[in-house]
């Protein structure tokens, strides 16, 4: 029998050293491919909860951890005809909230068209959004209560008003 001068143990030496580089790219790629698992659709989420907060009046409801990517688009017809709650677009309303000061959300529509679209031009942000319900009379109301005070754009084009439940979704950081 003839042996190789380098050994077995080189070849053991070899294997180590590839776990090793195995595991440092590892440690590199999975934030990368982790970045957006566990975050939601807005729109999705946004039609979950006015399901969920139109029946429950003046109650704030938030869900966590959704993203926004470049030219994305949140609109109130589409979130009527999705959520159960039946509610019209015109009633419902886009709120940009904690992010009032950035370019990145643009809300447009609402003149009276029965629709408004709250648009994404970034290119990516993580955010929250919340829904809160309640009679056109009462609804601002609800919002300064909480600390939520913005400028909302519904989809009659109007401020709500009168007995009519109305639906604002609002962006949190």
């Amino acid at each position: 029998m003839k042996f190789d001068s380098k050994g077995q143990a080189f070849d053991v030496f070899k294997l180590l050293i590839a776990a090793v580089v195995a595991l440092a790219m590892l440690a590199i790629l999975i934030p990368m491919l982790t970045l957006n698992w566990g975050l939601s659709d807005p729109q999705k989420e946004a039609v979950n909860l006015i399901t969920k907060q139109e029946r429950l009046p003046s109650q704030y409801g938030e869900k966590q951890d959704v993203i926004f990517t470049n030219k994305m688009e949140m609109t109130a017809k589409a979130i009527s005809e999705n959520a159960s709650a039946g509610l019209p677009s015109e009633q419902i309303c886009f709120s940009k909230g904690d992010f009032s000061e950035s370019e990145d959300f643009v809300i447009e529509g609402g003149s009276g068209s029965g629709n408004v679209i709250l648009r994404y031009v970034g290119t990516t942000q993580k955010a929250n959004i919340g829904v809160i319900c309640d009679d056109g009379e009462s609804i601002e109301g609800d919002l300064t209560d909480r600390g939520l005070e913005s400028e909302i754009s519904c989809g009659s084009g109007e401020s709500p008003s009168g007995p009519s439940t109305y639906c604002v979704i609002i962006l949190r950081k």
